[in-house]
């Protein structure tokens, strides 16, 4: 009876430890310390907001990295909307989009600028192959910018298997938060 207590013991710690190592975070988009400016499902001019707007400081020209392990799906170049913007797949489908970008990779700024000049025109919509352009977490994929928007900041947008917007931070995507909560009033 001990050993059979003991092999469950450790049967249960196995099982954690790689349930543990399976539920790694996501690397933070961008290399600045963690801001964001807009919240997933704010209300605004009719409709709601389907992602977060990472902070940039109002800078154009920062890295922004791939969040996981993936390949870049879709890319896409407008005068509106999300400007220029890179769709990721990561490893277990999930999808990650990346707006407002002043420029792309270039393996894929190179990609954009000759089907803009197939097509004649700046706006594109590019489809990859599955693992045409692979990506690690960490890799620098893109830019910020402001293209679609009014001022610099990273739209980041993440979406289910069917493509359903949902919250990023019920994801693996951490915002670190060391400032303690300080209750200034309470109200009856």
């Amino acid at each position: 009876l001990r050993m059979l207590r003991l092999v469950a013991a450790l049967a249960l710690i196995i099982s954690l430890a790689a349930g543990a190592a399976g539920s790694e975070k996501w690397v933070w988009p961008v290399p600045l310390d963690p801001a964001v400016s807009s919240n997933f499902c704010e209300y605004r001019d009719g409709r709601f907001h389907a992602g977060i707007d990472v902070r940039t400081f109002g800078q154009e020209g920062i890295p922004c990295v791939a969040v996981a392990d993936g390949f870049i799906a879709r890319m896409r170049a407008a005068s509106r909307g999300y400007g220029k913007a890179l769709y990721l797949t990561l490893d277990d489908s999930t999808q990650v989009v990346y707006g407002h970008l002043s420029e792309f990779s270039p393996l894929l700024e190179d990609t954009l600028l000759a089907a803009q000049l197939r097509d004649t025109t700046y706006t594109v919509d590019i489809w990859m192959p599955r693992g045409r352009f692979r990506v690690e977490a960490g890799d620098t994929i893109a830019w910020s910018g402001s293209t679609g928007a009014v001022a610099p900041h990273l739209h980041l947008e993440v979406r289910d298997t069917r493509e359903r917007p949902i919250n990023p931070f019920g994801t693996d995507l951490a915002l670190p938060d060391s400032v303690r909560p300080q209750v200034s009033r309470v109200v009856f």
